[in-house]
């Protein structure tokens, strides 16, 4: 185990100027042994220093440790940063585009997408997310879906839902981003005034079996008849929510709803 490791390795650095290999391997391991122990800014000390060591700057791990110090900034939080460091894994691999759609190459574009995207920078996210999402073919619905919410937040709403409508048509309905992804569609399409499109999506989504969303997909049903004032359609969506999931904030909202419509209609005092 890493926790068994790391102090044969610290060991082994007492014997320091004995074998210059040995050292700056052992310290290299050491590094790896503290980051999966979560000891990030303890891992990184020691890959900040092979990095500026000349004879580690020879040996084959050189352009890893930037691959290691890029997740040890990422684990705490430090996005740009990290970002840095990735590209300087690539940069030192030599790793074209054509190369990083396999391997640690993949995984670290990967990484720098969700560099963007933590930083605010959702397009340029977007672009890596959905370049990988085509690489793999769809795959993994994680990576279009979030290609799909960073063209959202960077307010390409047509993008947005051209990939979460790919995602519905490549995806498996067990899928738990199938779910996700269809929840998302059916918000994106309210506010681009699509509601009849929208309703569909919440049709199909109610009838799943991930009840997570299927009353979410309910109250929604239920909010799409109320803005068309079929109140009789709401009240029913509305109604399912409250009876089939009691005491969540679905049937909280939905209550809401219920009551709202009895004063629209001016049957407040029945609801009372």
């Amino acid at each position: 185990s890493y926790k068994n490791a790391a102090p044969l390795f610290n060991d082994a650095l007492k014997f320091r100027g004995f074998n210059n290999y040995i050292e700056i391997m052992s310290q290299y391991w050491l590094a790896e042994c503290y980051y999966r122990l979560n000891k990030y800014h303890s891992a990184l000390n020691i890959l900040r220093e092979l990095q500026s060591d000349s004879s580690f700057k020879k040996s084959n791990k050189y352009a890893d440790s930037f691959f290691d110090s890029g997740y040890c900034l990422f684990k705490e939080g430090a996005y740009s940063k990290a970002l840095v460091e990735f590209t300087l894994y690539l940069k030192y691999k030599e790793i074209t585009e054509a190369e990083s759609s396999t391997g640690r190459g993949a995984e670290c574009a990967l990484r720098i997408a969700d560099c963007y995207y933590h930083s605010g920078e959702y397009e340029k996210a977007a672009t890596i997310y959905e370049k990988r999402a085509i690489a793999d073919l769809y795959s993994d619905p994680h990576i279009p879906f979030q290609a799909a919410i960073s063209y959202g937040m960077a307010g390409f709403a047509e993008k947005k839902q051209a990939l979460l409508y790919e995602i519905l048509d490549k995806g498996k309905s067990n899928s738990p981003y199938y779910s996700n992804a269809a929840y998302e569609l059916g918000l994106q399409l309210i506010q681009t005034s699509k509601s009849d499109e929208a309703e569909e999506v919440f049709k199909t989504l109610a009838k799943g079996e991930d009840t997570t969303f299927r009353y979410k997909a309910l109250f929604n049903l239920g909010t799409i008849n109320l803005n068309r004032q079929n109140y009789n359609s709401a009240l029913k969506f509305y109604k399912m929510v409250v009876s089939q999931n009691p005491g969540s904030k679905e049937a909280s909202d939905a209550l809401s709803g219920v009551e709202n419509i009895y004063q629209i209609i001016g049957k407040g005092e029945e609801f009372n």
